[in-house]
């Protein structure tokens, strides 16, 4: 199943949909890992997801930014790009030099922002191990407001950044 088929599956079947009602409310994305989901950034991503704010995630509105971000530069980053956008306060307003290191070993792209600050902010702690709620919070936001076309790249910041490759939106075949 694709990503977004598995993201609205039972628990038990990875998934988000406890209800099995085929969208997922706040209190099912937070139930991932309990004492951990709880959080800060996962309450952020919750609305980045959710945009008409009405308390539940249907499959049109996960899709829809799922191709916003596909498209949007943030996702065509090289892990290089990750660590300079990351390091700048004008696009991450939180001091984040702690964990530039972990983010070249992961090697985390932009493509990886999506699962760790969209889809599961709790890997922010897990993998990543940023253990400051109001750290993972702000990136997450970070996340956002470029998908929102309001973070630093749309802002003409990265303007003097070349990319190592022509930004495409990605096919279908990638969704």
């Amino acid at each position: 199943p694709s990503e977004t088929e598995a993201f609205f599956k039972t628990p038990q079947a990875g998934g988000r949909d406890l209800d099995e009602d085929g969208q997922v409310s706040m209190e099912e994305f937070m139930s991932r890992v309990p004492g951990v989901s709880s959080t800060v950034a996962s309450k952020e991503a919750f609305a980045c997801l959710d945009p008409d704010d009405n308390g539940k995630i249907t499959r049109e509105e996960l899709f829809e930014l799922r191709n916003r971000f596909y498209r949007n530069l943030i996702s065509h980053l090289t892990t290089e790009e990750v660590v300079k956008w990351l390091s700048s306060r004008d696009c991450v307003p939180v001091d984040m030099a702690q964990h530039v290191d972990m983010f070249r070993r992961k090697e985390v792209t932009g493509l990886a922002l999506w699962k760790y600050g969209v889809k599961d902010p709790t890997l922010l702690l897990t993998e990543l191990g940023i253990s400051s709620v109001m750290k993972r919070a702000t990136l997450t936001q970070a996340i956002c407001r470029e998908l929102d076309g309001e973070g630093c790249i749309e802002r003409g910041w990265w303007g003097r950044i070349r990319f190592r490759r022509p930004l495409e939106p990605l096919g279908s075949e990638a969704l």
